[in-house]
């Protein structure tokens, strides 16, 4: 049964990602939103999401989406934010007794920045990724920031604008505002591996790449996947024992597919594709843990579904009623249970919802 969270996100134009929730190690339910002031956010829920706290403002003058993610004991939070005015990245942190907000590239003095900085933590590091160039010229970069246990934040990444595999991209990019859509997922495996899939602008529209960085070593040239195929919205990466998955939307010209690759980081194929109907938006897509594997879902104003890999076509979860259309959506595995959030696109105040799904992973 749905139930009004109380919570409630903007109009940002730019805020195709509105709110995120999560589950820590204590199944307390954690919901991060945009609200309607340009700021951001958050609450939680210890009733199995039945009942949240009052809303708390984390950092005012947020822009475009952002990311969170727990530490792997599910104690400590982070979160990835891009400011307004100016367009720093910020990293906002839980100790599990109080918050801190800490900038960690300052856009003043440093150059500018696009959205969708992602936050990973993994092996008791904390990973931040962006895309940031100097006010003065100079290529495009994705910035890697790595903060170790016990402080000092190391500096590296890769330039988007002089790999061999992204040849044409500097001519193209040095016409765009300064808030090109950067947008990528960072993940790691068992063996330590840190993945990156993100979409980059070439050849007049957004298309895939990937990269990855070894334990002690540098970030690999960026592979192109899909070639020919412009990529929307927000790529998503899930590595499953020594196998990688990525899901993203596929298509131009008012028709799309929504795509799920496997391979091992060298080769790929099509393990999943779904037609959308024609104009369809994905508002949100990714995968969650299952007993048989990785569960991908997706979510388009007429409800989210999951899509078995290897099998029998999408099974609808959610499917609003009395014919409304979902504005937004994000998803949280909590044990076996899914735990939805999300917006109906026909409520004035762009209330946030919530529902839990028992015993569906």
């Amino acid at each position: 049964m749905a139930v009004s969270t109380g919570y409630f996100v903007g109009r940002q134009a730019d805020t195709l990602l509105p709110h995120r929730i999560l589950c820590d190690g204590r199944e307390r339910l954690w919901l991060f939103f945009h609200n309607g002031l340009q700021s951001l956010s958050g609450g939680f829920s210890d009733l199995r999401g039945e009942v949240w706290t009052p809303p708390r403002e984390l950092l005012a003058g947020v822009s475009g989406p952002f990311s969170a993610c727990f530490d792997a004991a599910g104690r400590e939070l982070h979160l990835a934010a891009r400011g307004l005015h100016p367009q720093d990245i910020h990293h906002l942190g839980w100790n599990g007794r109080e918050w801190s907000a800490t900038p960690v590239f300052d856009a003043r003095r440093s150059g500018s920045t696009t959205y969708s900085p992602q936050v990973l933590s993994h092996d008791g590091c904390l990973h931040l990724l962006f895309a940031a160039r100097q006010y003065t010229g100079g290529s495009w970069r994705v910035l890697h920031l790595r903060r170790r246990p016990g402080g000092g934040i190391e500096t590296g990444g890769f330039d988007l604008t002089n790999q061999q595999t992204l040849a044409g991209l500097e001519k193209e990019l040095a016409f765009l505002p300064d808030i090109f859509y950067w947008s990528g997922h960072p993940a790691a495996d068992a063996r330590g591996v840190l993945h990156l899939v993100f979409r980059a602008f070439r050849r007049g529209g957004y298309q895939l790449f990937y990269t990855f960085l070894p334990p002690g070593g540098q970030w690999a040239d960026p592979l192109p996947l899909a070639p020919g195929e412009q990529c929307r919205g927000h790529p998503c990466l899930y590595p499953d024992a020594d196998r990688l998955f990525i899901l993203f939307q596929s298509g131009q010209n008012g028709r799309g597919t929504l795509k799920i690759l496997a391979g091992d980081g060298e080769r790929w194929e099509t393990a999943a594709a779904a037609p959308l109907e024609s104009g369809e938006v994905v508002l949100a897509g990714g995968f969650l843990p299952g007993s048989g594997g990785p569960r991908p879902y997706w979510a388009g104003p007429g409800g989210c579904r999951l899509l078995p890999l290897g099998g029998h076509g999408p099974e609808t979860i959610l499917a609003p009623g009395n014919g409304k259309s979902l504005g937004s959506l994000s998803a949280a595995p909590a044990g076996k249970d899914l735990c939805l959030a999300w917006t109906e696109r026909e409520d004035p105040g762009r209330e946030i919802y919530f529902e839990r799904f028992d015993q569906c992973l």
